[in-house]
C-alpha cells in the first residue's frame, strides 16, 4: 500500500512539473548586436538637370540603345530585339547620389573615376560595391576580391583591340570579367559597349551598343 502511495505522488509531481513548464513564457529571441552602416538615410531627388561626369556620363537627358541578343551553345542567333536604356530619377543614400535606370543596368553611384553597385549583404544591410575602375595601359587585374561576403574573382584590363559595334569601333575599351562568366567592355567616357553573360540553357545573352546619346 505504501509503495502505490508514493508512487501516486511522484506521478502527480510530475504532472505538477510538466504544468509549471508549459504555464512559462517563451524566452524571446536575442535582438541583433549590430546595426547597418549604410543604407539608412534615403530621400528622393527631383532635379531633371543633374549631370555627373566619371568613367560613363550621366544624365536624365542621355540614352543607349542595345541590340538584345540570344545565341544558342553553339554560338547561332536565336533572336534579336532591341532595348533602350536612360536614367529614370535620381536619389541620395547617405549622402551618395545613386543613379536608377529604365532597363538592363542596376543602381549606379559615381565616385571619382569608380563606379559602385549597391548591393545587400547577408546581414540585410545595404553597402556600395566598387564594379568598375579605371585601368592604366599596362595594368592586369586579376582574382580581386569584391562583394560583401563573397569572394568574387575579378579579371579587368585595358583591351589592346578595336571593338566594332552598330555604334561605332572604339580603342581603348576596359574590359571586365567576373568568376570567368559575366564580361562587359566599357568606353570610359561613353558608356557600356557590350554586356554577356550565359544563360541557364547552355546559350548566351549579348548587349551591343548600337546607338548613343551623351551629349
Amino acid at each position: 500500500m505504501t509503495h502505490k502511495r508514493i508512487g501516486v505522488s511522484l506521478v502527480l509531481m510530475a504532472l505538477a512539473f510538466v504544468a509549471c513548464k508549459k504555464d512559462e513564457e517563451p524566452v524571446p529571441e536575442p535582438e541583433p548586436d549590430f546595426t547597418c552602416n549604410y543604407g539608412v538615410d534615403v530621400s528622393e531627388l527631383t532635379s531633371s538637370t543633374l549631370t555627373e561626369e566619371g568613367l560613363i556620363p550621366l544624365s536624365e537627358n542621355y540614352s543607349w540603345t542595345y541590340a538584345d541578343t540570344l545565341r544558342s551553345g553553339s554560338g547561332e542567333v536565336i533572336s534579336t530585339s532591341f532595348v533602350t536604356v536612360e536614367p529614370i530619377g535620381t536619389r541620395t543614400i547617405d549622402g551618395d547620389i545613386w543613379w536608377r535606370f529604365s532597363d538592363l543596368l542596376s543602381d549606379i553611384h559615381i565616385d571619382g573615376d569608380s563606379l559602385y553597385g549597391l548591393q545587400t549583404d547577408l546581414t540585410s544591410c545595404k553597402f556600395k560595391n566598387r564594379d568598375y575602375f579605371p585601368l592604366g595601359s599596362d595594368t592586369l587585374y586579376s582574382h580581386a576580391l569584391v562583394g560583401g561576403d563573397i569572394m568574387t574573382s575579378l579579371t579587368a584590363y585595358v583591351m589592346g583591340e578595336t571593338v566594332s559595334t552598330p555604334a561605332g569601333d572604339f580603342t581603348d575599351c576596359n574590359y571586365y570579367e567576373v568568376e570567368a562568366v559575366k564580361t562587359t567592355i566599357l568606353k570610359p567616357g561613353i558608356g557600356f559597349i557590350k554586356i554577356s553573360y550565359p544563360m541557364s540553357d547552355g546559350g548566351i545573352r549579348e548587349y551591343t551598343l548600337s546607338a548613343y546619346d551623351v551629349d
